[in-house]
């Protein structure tokens, strides 16, 4: 499974119950960034340095955990240095960004009464467009899974 970018949607989406949802894309450079579609329909980065944390301020040291070594010594080791927004004026295209639906993380089970049992929900993908035209955002609208695999 590849890599994706985080992205959030300020502009008004075709399913409002969806709005406030962080999206993935794998549109964009897939590096694990945040980026942010705005009320007025710009394309923004968040741009963050990092630095290494002091051993003595990661969230494990000197416990237990710490001293058996392992993945605990890699948890928190880097921090935000500084961040900014940059607007990428210059985006053109379309970006292709989904989120998962009644997944088993959002506790929605059906239930059924015969035999009283409770099963979860199967999850559904949502996927969206958004055109871009020299930075831009010209609409955003619903499609299929078969649409955005085409244009990955």
């Amino acid at each position: 499974m590849g890599m994706f970018d985080n992205l959030r949607v300020l502009a008004p989406l075709p399913d409002p119950e969806y709005q406030e949802r962080t999206f993935q894309t794998k549109s964009l450079e897939c590096c694990l960034s945040d980026y942010t579609i705005t009320v007025d329909g710009r394309l923004m980065l968040r741009e963050v340095d990092w630095e290494a944390t002091p051993e003595e301020e990661m969230p494990y040291y000197g416990t237990p955990e710490w001293e058996q070594g392992g993945i605990v010594r890699f948890v928190g080791s880097m921090r935000e240095k500084s961040a900014r927004d940059v607007m990428l004026d210059d985006f053109h295209g379309d970006l292709i960004f989904y989120t998962t639906v009644n997944a088993p993380d959002d506790a929605v089970f059906a239930i059924n009464f015969g035999e009283g049992t409770t099963t979860p929900i199967q999850p559904v993908t949502v996927y969206y467009k958004a055109r871009f035209t020299d930075g831009r955002l010209q609409w955003i609208r619903r499609i299929g899974e078969a649409e955005a695999y085409r244009s990955l």
